[in-house]
């Protein structure tokens, strides 16, 4: 990305950054900041092209919801802002909106969709078109409808066979095509596959929280056949387990010949921790730990979508104002690396670090968010070696912080500019910035033009 882009957004940093020197909370009195990680960036390093280059997985739960009696889809309801100057149609860089039937009264359940799955001319397929449309508006590469039931009273022809079932989803996709279709039941995916065998199926629907709990479903997985996407759930103290989990099943899909299917996460979130009272701190977490969770599946083959959770206000993600929480805003610098080549980068305890070189410049992502560990922040070193020739003096530095402060902004932006030193013998770069727990950094590192 140019500073050009960034210009409008950069002259705005030194009046941002007063109000950002100010806590948006106390950390409790026993928790620790003079701790130090180290971890190294290899620029000239090469990773597997399965997994080389990044992915956002920044997909959310984006479906209508009812207010006053009416349907309201919110999926663009300020959850998109812009970089200040910027011309892209989105802030946050959706990749993935999963629509569901829970949630929105009677909507978009498969029963009030189709009162007679038998009878074609009784279809009520409008709710569910206007949520694929405005789901559209966000761009995202995929849009899921999950087709199930939801409150009973909704349900009144939810005796209808499992054929008749498969018959209708296959009209409602005529209807308001989408990239993919989750269905539970065995009968219903055959009968899409039998007749439609353009739709893809997304099957499985498993909440694991450990390794041990995935491997307890491995022999399931063949019969779930036919499917395309494997979907599940992990709820989870560690980020990492996140991509454990993905990366067990993805092993045990290989093994059992199923190489075709890829992995999809319906909901990934963290455990409430223990030590955090205050509604800024929570949500800060919870971006932190999202983000080391997308950093930690990066290295996992085949991950098609990474659904977050519910978007729909009052949420993690927005207050009862529809304003973004730190939850949300964590979620914009991925969107700066999409598509980007990966390079090696070393993991610090209790840091996640995803690197990228994007011509002259290097992008990375730290993501800080282990707050039981009583630590208020972290000082890191990221040692960079021969990032430049060493006749080459300095590098420029721009660095972006989200953390709990962000409950009040609701713009991404460069709150750091700085000129680094490099080492005259070999080109070394070397960068040390205090992170805050809980917490994200965005750094670009720009080489000068030779």
């Amino acid at each position: 990305m140019s500073a050009a882009r960034w210009a409008p957004a950069l002259a705005l940093a030194g009046v941002l950054c007063g109000a950002c020197s100010e806590p948006a909370d106390e950390l409790p009195e026993s928790w620790n900041t003079l701790h130090h990680r180290s971890a190294s960036i290899d620029v000239f390093g090469v990773l597997p092209a399965a997994t080389s280059s990044v992915r956002p997985l920044s997909g959310i739960e984006g479906s209508p919801v009812v207010r006053n009696g009416e349907t309201v889809v919110d999926v663009t309801e300020a959850w998109w802002d812009r970089p200040s100057g910027s011309d892209h149609p989105d802030g946050a860089h959706v990749d993935a909106v999963r629509i569901t039937p829970t949630g929105n009264g009677c909507d978009l359940t498969l029963g009030a969709l189709f009162p007679d799955p038998d009878d074609a001319s009784k279809d009520r397929l409008d709710a569910l078109a206007k949520a694929v449309t405005v789901a559209r508006a966000v761009h995202p590469q995929t849009v899921i409808w999950s087709a199930g039931f939801g409150l009973a009273e909704c349900d009144e022809s939810a005796g209808a066979s499992a054929e008749a079932w498969g018959a209708a989803i296959v009209r409602a996709v005529e209807h308001a095509p989408v990239e993919l279709v989750e269905v539970q039941s065995d009968v219903v995916a055959h009968v899409i596959r039998e007749t439609a065998p353009d739709i893809m199926l997304a099957r499985g629907g498993f909440t694991l929280g450990s390794i041990a709990e995935a491997r307890t479903i491995i022999d399931q997985l063949p019969a779930l056949e036919p499917l395309d996407v494997l979907t599940f759930a992990v709820v989870a103290e560690d980020p990492e387990v996140v991509a454990e989990v993905a990366r067990t099943l993805r092993s045990a899909l290989d093994a059992a010949g199923m190489g075709h299917v890829a992995l999809g996460l319906t909901r990934f979130a963290p455990t409430a921790p223990a030590t955090l009272e205050t509604p800024a701190l929570v949500s800060a977490h919870r971006g932190a730990w999202e983000m080391a969770a997308r950093i930690a599946l990066q290295d996992v083959a085949d991950v098609a979508f990474a659904i977050s959770d519910r978007g729909t206000p009052p949420s993690v993600y927005f207050d009862a104002d529809g304003k973004p929480t730190p939850a949300f805003m964590a979620r914009f610098p991925l969107r700066q690396m999409d598509g980007d080549t990966r390079v090696p980068a070393d993991d610090a305890r209790d840091l996640r670090v995803l690197a990228t070189v994007d011509g002259r410049v290097l992008k990375v992502l730290v993501a800080a968010w282990d707050v039981d560990a009583g630590v208020g922040s972290l000082t890191y070193e990221l040692h960079v070696p021969a990032f430049v020739p060493p006749v080459v003096g300095s590098v420029e530095l721009r660095l972006a912080v989200l953390d709990a402060k962000n409950h009040t902004t609701t713009s991404f932006f460069f709150s750091d500019l700085a000129t680094l030193v490099t080492d005259p013998k070999n080109g070394d770069v070397r960068i040390t910035r205090t992170i805050p727990v809980p917490g994200v950094h965005y750094l670009e590192v720009e080489r000068p033009a030779l």
